[in-house]
């Protein structure tokens, strides 16, 4: 029975896909970003689509969640408005991405909210950092059961004088945590 239901959710998902790729195709905004694919051993791509977010962009390039094929046409996108991680199928069939709300320096990531996609690329529930820490950008699953885990950070402020010469006396140091988070709000 699962098995069918992930058919189900796959069929769906490709029908959806194939349906607006023409619709994409024509209507790409000025500042998507031109997707070059080179391949080295042709007989080792298979079929399939390829996910993709960018979040380092070029002058007049926007940031983009997109689903692409294997040649680099787009086949759905969103537009961000800060750079965008992880966009990925999750177990259920619905579509995952981080989007940054703030940038951070020091890790190649920034704080984000999650957000989740049903079927129709709605949002079903965007998803922020809790118990005092912050969601960062690197990973999010869901579990079986429909509880989800994301990765957070904290800072600490530490006296650095004590651990390098010349180091600041209130120096901030993050720390990670793999967050247990409860289950979503909605059940697919």
């Amino acid at each position: 029975m699962n098995n069918k239901k992930n058919i189900t959710c796959w069929s769906t998902l490709a029908g959806l896909l194939f349906a607006i790729c023409n619709i994409a195709q024509a209507q790409l905004p000025a500042n998507f970003p031109s997707l070059t694919v080179t391949t080295n051993y042709p007989p080792g791509v298979s079929d399939g689509y390829v996910f993709l977010a960018n979040n380092l962009t070029p002058t007049n390039v926007g940031y983009y969640v997109m689903i692409v094929t294997n040649d680099g046409t787009p086949i759905w996108y969103r537009e961000l408005t800060n750079a965008g991680w992880d966009l990925k199928v999750l177990p259920n069939g619905y579509l995952h991405y981080a989007q940054q709300i703030r940038a951070l320096t020091y890790t190649g990531g920034g704080d984000v909210t999650h957000e989740i996609l049903d079927e129709n690329y709605n949002s079903k529930e965007t998803i922020h950092g809790g118990n005092g820490y912050a969601a960062e950008a690197h990973d999010f699953q869901m579990l079986p059961n429909g509880n989800v885990l994301q990765v957070g950070y904290y800072l600490s402020e530490v006296d650095m004088s004590q651990v390098v010469s010349n180091g600041n006396p209130a120096g901030l140091v993050s720390g990670a945590v793999q967050e247990p988070r409860r289950q979503l709000h909605w059940k697919a």
